[in-house]
């Protein structure tokens, strides 16, 4: 999927369309890789997607925590119904997810979404999508790449 988005309420639609494109094809866990500069929409889209999938509480940035974990009512029929947003931006070395229990992470999420993921090079799963994010003058470009 790629398009070409101007305002956060296009940036939320992409990541909508993309749950339900999720939806459609049900084959979870699902590990998706966010990149883009700071500022490019990462979080939003992030945000966007937990909400399409029923996420009624706050969501909240991991830029500080690392991690933000959620119960996702979507996905409970799919597997454990639980989701986690990571932002590894201030990851210093890759090492550290094991201090955050990312290893229970990965067994127990149906949903990883990971920002900044060359931050954990060689730690984290391959991912089944890839979506970047472009920031440029006039819009943002969204693209998509499934790896399945």
């Amino acid at each position: 999927m790629n398009r070409c988005v101007v305002t956060e309420a296009e940036t939320q639609a992409a990541a909508v369309s993309f749950v339900q494109a999720l939806q459609a094809i049900n084959s979870w866990p699902v590990v998706v890789f966010l990149n883009g500069d700071l500022g490019a929409g990462k979080s939003v889209f992030a945000r966007a997607m937990l909400q399409a999938l029923g996420v009624n509480e706050v969501i909240k940035s991991p830029t500080y925590t690392l991690v933000e974990q959620y119960t996702v009512p979507e996905l409970k029929l799919a597997g454990q119904g639980q989701a986690a947003h990571l932002d590894l931006y201030r990851l210093a070395d890759p090492e550290e997810l094991y201090f955050i229990g990312f290893d229970d992470l990965v067994n127990t999420c149906d949903l990883m979404l990971i920002e900044w993921p060359e931050k954990g090079a060689g730690q984290l799963p391959k991912p089944t999508h890839d979506v970047i994010i472009e920031y440029r003058p006039s819009a943002r470009h969204i693209q998509i790449i499934e790896h399945r």
